[in-house]
C-alpha cells in the first residue's frame, strides 16, 4: 500500500512545479490543466490546495521570495552594514539568472487582481524590511537598495553588460 504524502511536501512540490511552468508558459497561458499534467495529477488534487490560477501564483511568489530571503540572509556574513552591502551585491550577481527567472513571473501576472497585487505589495515590503534589518540603513535608503536590484535584474536581462550590483551600490 502507497504511502500517504505529505502534505507540506506535496504543496511544495506542486509551488516548484508552477513556478518553473509560470516561469516557461507565462501566467495567461498556464493553465491548471497544464500543473496537474506536468505532476501527473487530476486537476481536482489542484484545486484541492488552490482555489484557481491567480491563488496558485500569489503562493508561487510568496514561497519564491521567502526562499529568496532566506538563502541571502544566510549569505550575508557578520560584521558591518556596509560589509553585508558588499556581500549581498555579490549574492544578487551570483544568483542573478534565478533571480530574473523569479522576477519574470511576479512582474508577469500584469496585475490580474487585487490578490496578485497584494502578493506583490505583501512581497516587496518583505523584501525591503529584510534588507533594512539585515543591513541597517535609513528607510528610503532600504527601498532604494530594493529599487536597484530590481533594476539591475531588469535591466542585464537586456544587457548583461550592463553594470554589476556592487558598481550600482556604489561599492566599487
Amino acid at each position: 500500500m502507497a504511502r500517504p504524502l505529505d502534505p507540506v511536501a506535496r504543496r511544495g512540490e506542486i509551488l516548484d512545479q508552477a513556478f518553473a511552468l509560470f516561469a516557461r508558459l507565462g501566467f495567461r497561458s498556464l493553465t491548471m490543466r497544464d500543473v496537474a499534467r506536468e505532476l501527473n495529477a487530476s486537476t481536482g488534487t489542484i484545486y484541492h490546495w488552490f482555489s484557481g490560477k491567480e491563488a496558485l501564483w500569489s503562493a508561487v511568489v510568496e514561497r519564491q521570495a521567502m526562499r529568496l530571503i532566506t538563502e541571502a540572509v544566510a549569505a550575508l556574513p557578520a560584521g558591518s552594514p556596509e560589509a553585508r552591502l558588499v556581500a549581498l551585491a555579490d549574492w544578487v550577481d551570483h544568483r542573478e539568472v534565478d533571480l530574473q527567472g523569479v522576477f519574470r513571473v511576479a512582474m508577469d501576472s500584469g496585475g490580474q487582481g487585487e490578490e496578485t497585487r497584494a502578493t506583490l505589495t505583501a512581497a516587496v515590503r518583505t523584501l525591503q524590511a529584510a534588507v533594512a534589518e539585515q543591513i541597517p540603513q535609513p528607510a528610503p535608503e532600504a527601498s532604494r537598495t530594493l529599487t536597484l536590484i530590481f533594476g539591475a535584474l531588469a535591466m542585464r536581462s537586456l544587457d548583461p553588460e550592463a553594470p554589476r550590483m556592487r558598481a550600482l551600490l556604489g561599492l566599487e
